[in-house]
């Protein structure tokens, strides 16, 4: 993973979600697959980005 990116979980519902990335209020899905550590809404989170057939996903996601 070459860059790490940091940002806020806007949703999550246990299985999957969005990850408002600081500073560019773009988002990213999140799916169960690609977390490290266990996550909710409103966490600040560090992860990186990866395209997959659904667009920029967030991989190896955890707490900040």
């Amino acid at each position: 993973m070459e860059n790490v990116e940091r940002g806020t979980v806007v949703q999550w519902n246990g299985d999957r979600g969005m990850i408002q990335i600081a500073g560019s209020g773009q988002e990213v899905s999140v799916f169960k697959s690609g977390l490290i550590d266990s996550i909710r809404t409103g966490d600040q989170v560090s992860f990186g980005i990866t395209e997959s057939p659904a667009g920029p996903t967030a991989v190896a996601v955890r707490l900040a």
